[in-house]
């Protein structure tokens, strides 16, 4: 999905990397996007955080903005899960870290690409960027992580009227369909 993502991007545009972990996709959305570029990195997990902030100060990278925080369909205050490893972390009533949500409809700027890959919460980060999906009508990329979650996705994404192509089994590349019509 990275080089998707990569192939996607043009200099000066803004890209949401949700559930950025270390940087991967941010550190490759800031070098395609730019010193015009903007990216905008919510991650939860603190230790991904520190990852996170080590890795763009390492690369020297500065249009990256990091939200420690779990994207949702509401602001505010969750519990969450670390998980058995650093990717596996996810929001959980029965979580012993409390930590802050924001709302992708909440943010700024307005994304031109989004990457999602939140441990099967991605139908919460959906439904928390309704505006965006419905007037901004970024390209949005994925990644699903059960059966329940695609299907929820699927429903979202056809609402706000996204044709999705499955660039592997269990990732997405969503178009909004007026852009779709005019690619082909």
């Amino acid at each position: 999905m990275l080089t998707r993502v990569q192939a996607e991007l043009r200099a000066g545009d803004v890209f949401y990397d949700v559930g950025a972990h270390a940087g991967i996709y941010s550190l490759a959305a800031a070098r395609a996007t730019g010193a015009r570029g903007t990216v905008v990195a919510v991650e939860p997990n603190q230790t991904n955080a520190a990852h996170f902030a080590r890795h763009m100060a390492l690369n020297q990278v500065g249009s990256v903005r990091l939200i420690n925080a779990a994207a949702s369909d509401s602001a505010g205050v969750a519990t969450f899960s670390a998980g058995p490893t650093d990717y596996e972390g996810i929001l959980n009533p029965t979580g012993e870290i409390r930590i802050a949500t924001v709302r992708l409809d909440d943010l700024e700027p307005v994304p031109d690409v989004i990457k999602i890959d939140v441990e099967g919460h991605e139908a919460a980060v959906l439904r928390g960027a309704g505006r965006i999906l419905h007037v901004d009508r970024p390209v949005i990329f994925i990644a699903v992580h059960n059966d329940a979650a695609r299907a929820q996705c699927l429903e979202i994404l056809d609402a706000n009227e996204y044709d999705v192509e499955w660039i592997e089994p269990d990732e997405a590349l969503a178009r909004p369909r007026k852009l779709a019509a005019k690619l082909s």
